[in-house]
């Protein structure tokens, strides 16, 4: 069943994310004429776009569990979690600037983040209330930034990730005249 959601006013969608019960979408949306902007929404469509932040532009953002909660990446502040019944905005405690967030786990508690480094891809976990970072995994291959392009189970036992892979060949040309 194909269902589209109302989005009055928006003229492009990126960066959506599902919250683990499926009942809420979080996504990056271009308002005609405008910025980029942070939208969250019911999936059943029931509900327009509720503004999460402005200026949100490779945000990023994921939902937590219950989708009460959005973590994105904020181009001033770096990682910050916004708790939408209270439009409250933290930072993620002790996250580094090139990072990004790649979903959350324990319910809710932590959150997994991305950052591409000169050895690849660093996959962090951060225990939000104490900040205490444990690396996840280190990719071998340079994952392109977004946390769309890296998906994993809720419980964290598979994931799958965009690489790209640019084949070139370089030729020598002898004998032009």
């Amino acid at each position: 069943i194909l269902k589209e959601l109302p989005a009055p006013g928006l003229t492009i969608v990126d960066h959506v994310a599902w919250s683990d019960d499926n009942r809420r979408i979080v996504y990056e949306g271009l308002a005609a004429g405008k910025d980029w902007n942070v939208y969250t929404q019911k999936s059943d469509g029931s509900s327009s776009p509720e503004l999460v932040a402005s200026k949100g532009r490779d945000a990023f953002p994921v939902l937590s569990p219950d989708g009460q909660l959005v973590a994105m990446r904020d181009a001033d502040k770096g990682l910050v979690l916004i708790h939408l019944n209270q439009h409250e905005t933290v930072g993620v405690k002790d996250s580094q600037p090139g990072e990004h967030p790649i979903r959350f786990f324990d319910q809710g508690r932590s959150l997994l983040t991305a950052e591409v480094t000169g050895k690849g891809t660093a996959i962090t976990a951060i225990d939000l209330a104490s900040g205490r970072r444990t690396p996840f995994r280190q990719l071998s291959t340079r994952m392109v930034v977004g946390s769309q392009n890296m998906v994993l189970t809720p419980d964290l036992k598979y994931y799958a990730y965009a690489s790209p892979e640019y084949g070139s060949d370089l030729y020598v040309v002898d004998n032009l005249k």
